[in-house]
């Protein structure tokens, strides 16, 4: 099989291909992932493509790739059209949808052409039943060619910390050892809405916020926290967020639209609970009340509020919730569970389309 995705940036739906696709290597004969173009720093280790996802170049050497493989599976976003002019004449391809269906066809001229495009597909996977129902809803698609497959996660490599690696995680990032800490992990753009998390930790007086993430929106976000003084930490990107997840008590996630983010997963397979607002598919993976807590979303005025209060309520009891988070991710998101599904799809589409 060949996975495409847009870019090496370390992002979630990128990550999670490389992830997926080492989790498929044991179980197919060969997988191999390229990306459409090069990303910022921290990247993946996987070849691109071409400069640029649009040039043509790169939609050649994207062709012979694809005629060298059974089935192409394009993650997302700039693969979804490159996966359909390189697959047409050759294998079938699978499209994994990363967001909300509605968030990215919000014109009609972009849904027809979305639809044109998603029908092109020998298969279109999806992280939650929710959005597979929207998918068809919104372009009519055959409800046998949605396949809802959850999003999954290395439970070995995504563990609670200990007491130690605790104490030596915070000591790293400069925070105290007993303060209430809030971690906030994602791009700085718009629809991750990290201003959100500035307002929460303004209303905390006794807490701290980390941030890592990097972004269009960094330099206003670092306005904002100016007058938070020492309370705040800005990371800027990181490779890596087990530390972070080791010294937060609770995760913060802001976003206006998601699929199923990878920060949520990580941080209850790490045992700290997840306070989140309800979109895309966040809330099939926290249970609220018992892996941490779902506030419906709203504006900025009473979301600010919802959000400080559901921190408060989590944090005296962020052990016991962080417990039945990582018994939660263990017994329904495990990777290798996951790609054993990836596989029965792929052999059926390989069956049902032989080259």
């Amino acid at each position: 099989m060949l996975q495409v995705i847009t870019t090496t940036a370390r992002r979630g739906a990128e990550t999670y291909a490389v992830d997926l696709g080492e989790a498929l290597t044991p179980r197919c004969a060969r997988v191999r992932t390229v990306a459409m173009e090069p990303g910022p720093p921290p990247t993946l280790p996987v070849p691109v493509l071409a400069a640029e996802r649009r040039s043509p170049a790169g939609l050649r050497a994207l062709r012979r790739l694809a005629e060298l493989a059974e089935v192409v599976v394009a993650h997302g976003s700039s693969t979804l059209p490159a996966a359909a002019m390189a697959t047409t004449g050759g294998p079938p391809f699978v499209y994994r949808v990363i967001g909300e269906p509605g968030a990215w066809t919000t014109t009609r001229a972009r849904r027809l052409r979305t639809t044109a495009l998603l029908r092109q597909a020998a298969g279109i996977a999806v992280y939650h039943r929710r959005a597979a129902d929207q998918l068809v809803a919104l372009h009519g698609l055959d409800p046998d060619r949605v396949h809802v497959l959850p999003k999954g996660i290395d439970v070995e490599r995504w563990r609670p910390a200990d007491d130690e690696a605790r104490g030596e995680a915070r000591r790293r990032l400069g925070l105290p050892a007993d303060a209430p800490v809030v971690a906030w992990v994602g791009a700085l753009a718009d629809e991750k809405r990290p201003w959100l998390a500035v307002d929460a930790l303004a209303a905390l007086p006794d807490a701290h916020l980390v941030v890592a993430g990097d972004g269009p929106r960094r330099g206003e976000l670092a306005g904002l926290v100016e007058p938070l003084g020492a309370r705040a930490h800005l990371l800027g990107a990181v490779a890596d967020t087990r530390p972070v997840l080791a010294a937060a008590d609770v995760l913060l996630l802001t976003s206006s639209t998601e699929g199923v983010p990878g920060a949520v997963l990580e941080a209850q397979a790490c045992s700290v609970p997840v306070v989140a607002v309800d979109v895309g598919g966040v809330a099939e993976v926290v249970e609220d009340g018992a892996t941490g807590r779902v506030v419906p979303d709203a504006d900025r005025a009473a979301l600010g509020p919802a959000l400080v209060e559901a921190i408060a309520e989590v944090l005296p009891v962020a052990p016991a919730l962080g417990a039945a988070a990582r018994q939660r991710v263990v017994g329904h998101f495990r990777l290798g569970d996951v790609a054993d599904d990836w596989v029965l799809l792929l052999q059926a589409i390989v069956h049902e389309h032989p080259r």
